[in-house]
């Protein structure tokens, strides 16, 4: 079995260990002979599809998803509505994220670690506070912080992690349309690393609001950490009524993020 893997990050390096381990092939999806990002990772042009891959959180660009089923490839994916894991709720982070989509396939039997990574990928203020089975939240705190340690000293991340806290504690309330958010748009800038992480920590509803770094008149909105009908609201509602235009909105209510960008004229 052919493993076409996405854009590098915490679960896909997981992924790529137990598939290596395990005597799979494992290809990484390229756009123009290089690793896509995340960002990438559904408009890659390597390698072509065949019968029985898996594609794991990626897409070839020729292809759409529903194409490459017709091929008889796998999709592995949580992200897009049609997805196997879209949509899933916390309850059942471990058969929605892509790393238990992945056990599932092989027949494994999950671990400890890939648990705590499945949590964190999809569900990942629902798993800080105890609304998935079997995480405790106490301990999804230590796995997390271990994860931000492990590539710091001790005095450095913990200068770190308290800079970050309090540039989140200081971040102003705003509102949009009939929500209530904090704007946690500074921490893009400092301790972007962070920011998932704090906010739900602190139990915060929040937004980031920046221009796009290369269209002109464009801005990207996102916010997190928000109820299914908030999620709801944004998506439908709201957005339309950022700006002049709207090029594209994305989320998941049951994660409870949601994505927009719009154009504004001048």
């Amino acid at each position: 079995m052919r493993f076409v893997l996405g854009g590098s990050d915490t679960e896909m390096k997981h992924i790529e260990r137990v598939l290596s381990e395990q005597g799979h092939e494992v290809i990484r999806a390229q756009i123009e002979g290089i690793r896509v990002t995340r960002g990438q990772a559904y408009r890659a042009d390597y390698p072509v599809p065949r019968i029985n891959d898996v594609w794991v959180e990626c897409q070839h660009a020729d292809y759409t998803k529903r194409e490459m089923y017709s091929l008889g490839i796998d999709i592995v994916d949580h992200h897009y509505e049609g997805d196997p894991g879209y949509g899933k709720p916390p309850a059942e982070y471990w058969d929605a994220s892509s790393i238990g989509q992945v056990y599932n396939l092989l027949g494994l039997e999950s671990d400890y670690e890939a648990r705590m990574i499945a949590a964190g990928d999809h569900c990942l203020y629902a798993a800080y506070h105890s609304m998935c089975p079997g995480i405790d939240k106490d301990d999804f705190k230590s796995y997390r912080m271990s994860y931000f340690g492990s590539n710091s000293r001790p005095k450095k991340f913990a200068s770190e992690f308290g800079s970050a806290m309090a540039l989140a504690k200081s971040c102003e309330t705003i509102r949009l349309g009939n929500l209530e958010l904090v704007d946690l748009t500074p921490m893009t800038e400092q301790h972007y690393s962070w920011l998932s992480d704090i906010s739900c920590l602190l139990n915060m509803k929040f937004a980031t609001i920046r221009p796009h770094h290369k269209k002109d008149g464009m801005k990207k909105y996102f916010v997190g950490n928000l109820a299914r009908k908030e999620i709801d609201y944004f998506m439908n509602e709201l957005v339309p009524m950022l700006g002049d235009e709207v090029i594209s909105v994305y989320g998941d209510p049951t994660r409870q993020f949601a994505g927009a960008i719009v154009w504004e004229s001048k």
